[in-house]
């Protein structure tokens, strides 16, 4: 009888291994817990909160609380071959797959991913593609309404990315300001009465201010809309330390109520202290061509492969990951699940890498895991990046790398003629531009250092590891849990 039992138990086991998949590799972005796989459908759940997953032409979609929802009616076939002529794909089986995928709709519960999303398509069309909306709404004839500024409505939120370093006198400088519009009304770049911004600047212990240089919004910030907007100051002829607050401003009708305030140290020039030892270069390069020297260089940083396969993480690679180029198993996260799936259909069911709808704040992997995580002009299109390599920090293993590659150098205005720059803002791209004083900064708030460097002209690449000291307590933490 006791044998007959234990058989029956063994059989249930293997059952229900059979219609579930543990896998081991993925978290619980809410809980942290193991996730299993329901193999006829695909549904992850969480072994500890129960919450489930969806996996839509094999992306799984580790973002909590998003609702996926099928169209009932599929796109146009002429759609499907517009999107697969991007990889010269014919095949009915792909047109099939491609209408069906675009058929699903995703909605997100946090906004800025929500708009990121639903990037796809336009970045397409960016590269030259003649691409239809696979669900054209109707064109509103109403007339566009005109910019009205209601004072009374407006409520500015704004911090500074990164307080900037003691500056020399009399020099023009900018740094990077973090604004939400809170209100009800939107902040006009366009109108007659367009709103700018303007920076007072006065001794610490004095009330005097003088007015400083003007800087135009890059776009219309409607209610609920945030941005990273540079923010021009000129220093004063004489040292010290001075407060520096920061206005929105219709010029001669009226100054709003300070957005932020912050204190900046004023020093002549000899007495400057030496910034981080960048590799500054004069060479220029094309989009492709860039990306192509960056992959360089990661293979060149990472080094050579060690007793184990490395574990790669690759971040907004999207439909064409440049993680590919590497030839290894590896991930790819992104918050597009269109140009994931598309990716996915035209890779073929057998491709070594796993695409993944995540948010890059909220991996949904162990900490400690990754030996290389990498971003190719993705880390400024996060609206908070400090707090991003934070959270990367907790996912890297103890001789792990994280690469920034492909990043701007500099600051966008509104009048430098950075068309596309500016396109992408108003299509609700979250972008961003970092001076090298600016990436010194948050690398350092971020608790990490840096590797290697090569910054050319407007392109940063940086490679990351954790400070000497935490490599060791990681390592000892690993030996002491048992992790390998």
């Amino acid at each position: 009888m006791v044998g007959y039992h234990f058989v029956l138990a063994t059989l249930m086991r293997y059952l229900l291994a059979a219609k579930t998949k543990k896998l081991a590799d993925f978290r619980c972005p809410s809980c942290k817990g193991r996730l299993v796989k329901s193999l006829p459908d695909e549904i992850m759940t969480c072994r500890k909160c129960g919450e489930t997953f969806h996996t839509c032409f094999s992306v799984p979609i580790l973002v909590s609380n998003t609702a996926v929802v099928n169209r009932r009616e599929l796109p146009s076939s002429d759609f499907a071959r517009q999107v697969a002529a991007v990889r010269s794909a014919t095949s009915p089986a792909t047109l099939d797959a491609l209408r069906r995928a675009f058929a699903l709709e995703f909605n997100f519960s946090h906004p800025v991913m929500q708009s990121e999303s639903g990037q796809f398509l336009d970045r397409l069309r960016s590269s030259g593609g003649t691409i239809d909306e696979p669900y054209p709404t109707a064109k509103s004839d109403a007339p566009s309404q005109p910019y009205v500024n209601v004072i009374d409505k407006i409520n500015l939120q704004a911090e500074p990315l990164c307080p900037p370093l003691p500056i020399a006198t009399g020099t023009l400088s900018a740094f990077n300001l973090r604004m939400f519009n809170a209100g009800e009304a939107t902040l006009s770049s366009k109108a007659e009465t367009q709103y700018r911004l303007a920076c007072k600047i006065s001794p610490i212990d004095g009330d005097i201010a003088d007015e400083g240089e003007r800087t135009n919004l890059l776009i219309d910030l409607p209610p609920g809309r945030g941005i990273t907007q540079p923010v021009r100051f000129r220093t004063p002829n004489v040292p010290g330390r001075y407060r520096l607050g920061v206005y929105a401003l219709i010029e001669d009708i009226v100054w709003l109520d300070e957005i932020c305030a912050l204190e900046i140290d004023v020093v002549d020039e000899a007495d400057l202290q030496e910034e981080f030892a960048w590799n500054l270069t004069d060479i220029s390069r094309d989009y492709g061509a860039d990306h192509s020297y960056a992959l360089d260089l990661t293979r060149d940083w990472m080094g050579p492969p060690g007793w184990r396969k490395p574990r790669v993480l690759e971040i907004g690679g999207n439909m064409d990951p440049m993680v590919n180029e590497l030839g290894i198993k590896a991930y790819n996260l992104d918050v597009d699940p269109y140009g994931l799936m598309a990716g996915s259909i035209f890779a073929g069911p057998d491709h070594p890498v796993t695409n993944i709808v995540g948010d890059g704040m909220n991996l949904p992997f162990p900490d400690g895991f990754f030996d290389a995580i990498m971003m190719f002009a993705t880390f400024h299109h996060f609206p908070d990046p400090v707090a991003l390599l934070r959270h990367l920090k907790t996912k890297l293993a103890a001789n792990g790398q994280i690469f920034l590659m492909c990043e701007p150098i500099g600051h966008a205005f509104a009048e430098s003629g950075y068309d596309g720059y500016v396109r992408e803002l108003e299509h609700g791209a979250y972008e961003q531009a970092f001076m090298p004083w600016e990436y010194e900064a948050m690398i350092r708030d971020a608790g990490l250092v840096v590797a290697h460097n090569v910054m050319d002209v407007g392109s940063a690449k940086i490679a990351l590891r954790h400070p000497p000291d935490n490599r060791l307590s990681a390592r000892v933490k690993r030996w002491l849990t048992g992790r390998v």
